[in-house]
C-alpha cells in the first residue's frame, strides 16, 4: 500500500513532537531515582552519626566529634563527596540535650547536603542542586 504524497514525513513530525515529552519523563524518572538513593544515603548517615553520638567512647574523643565523622565517613563511603571545587556542600551539626533543641537523654544529630543533578537535562526548570536534609535522634 502506497501512501499518499501528503502524508509523507508524518512519522518524522508525531515524533519530533513525543520527543520532548518522551525525553522529560525519561531524564525525569532517572535524576528521581538519583535523588531518592542519595536521600536515603543522607538519612542513614545522620542516624549512623547520631548512634555514633550516643555510644560511650574513650576518654577525651568529643561525642559531637565522632558524630560528625561518622556522618561524614557515611556520605563518604556511599559516593557522595563532601567538596566539589573547593565548596563545602555537607553540613552537619550535631547537639545533646544542653546543645539547644535536642530532648534530654538524646543525642541529635542534623545532616544538610547539597546534591548536583545527575543528567542536567532539568537544570532550567529545577536548579542545578537540590538540599537534600536529614534529621535524626538517638536516646543514650
Amino acid at each position: 500500500m502506497r501512501r499518499a504524497r501528503s502524508e509523507r514525513g508524518a512519522a518524522a513530525v508525531e515524533f519530533a513532537l513525543v520527543l520532548p515529552l518522551l525525553l522529560t519523563i525519561v531524564f525525569g524518572t532517572i535524576e528521581w531515582g538519583y535523588y531518592f538513593f542519595n536521600r536515603q544515603v543522607v538519612i542513614n548517615s545522620a542516624r549512623e552519626g547520631a548512634r555514633a553520638g550516643t555510644l560511650q567512647y574513650a576518654s577525651g574523643t568529643s561525642a559531637s566529634a565522632v558524630a560528625v565523622t561518622t556522618a561524614e565517613n557515611y556520605l563518604t563511603s556511599a559516593g557522595l563527596p563532601l567538596t566539589r571545587d573547593s565548596i563545602s556542600v555537607a553540613r552537619i551539626e550535631f547537639k545533646t540535650a544542653d546543645g539547644g533543641t535536642c530532648p534530654s537523654g538524646s543525642s541529635c544529630i542534623r545532616v544538610q547536603y547539597d546534591l548536583p543533578t545527575l543528567t542536567g537535562f532539568l537544570d532550567g526548570i529545577f536548579g542545578t542542586t537540590r538540599t537534600v536534609e536529614a534529621y535524626a535522634q538517638m536516646r543514650k
